[in-house]
């Protein structure tokens, strides 16, 4: 995550906050599942569409969709790729 975080702020100028926001929200979600397999099993796109459909409203109501939506599968992909080089 902290990865990420870095990746993200310097990659789409988005405040680090609005970014710390969006990672303390994606990792309450994933948490549980992130030193499982599960994670590898349903792939990229699937992660993101799981992702996406879970959090957009809680990101809709902190108020930073608008800020990340031009970027917000690239910022789960990259979460993605991160986890999956970072998780052990």
């Amino acid at each position: 995550f902290v990865r990420s975080h870095q990746d993200a702020v310097s990659a789409f100028e988005l405040p680090e906050e609005t970014v710390e926001k969006f990672m303390t929200i994606v990792y309450a979600r994933i948490r549980d599942v992130m030193k499982t397999d599960s994670l590898i099993v349903q792939g990229k796109n699937n992660f993101i569409a799981s992702i996406k459909k879970d959090i957009t409203k809680t990101l809709l109501k902190e108020g930073i969709y608008k800020e990340i939506r031009g970027c917000y599968d690239q910022l789960l992909s990259n979460l993605y790729t991160n986890v999956q080089l970072y998780r052990n």
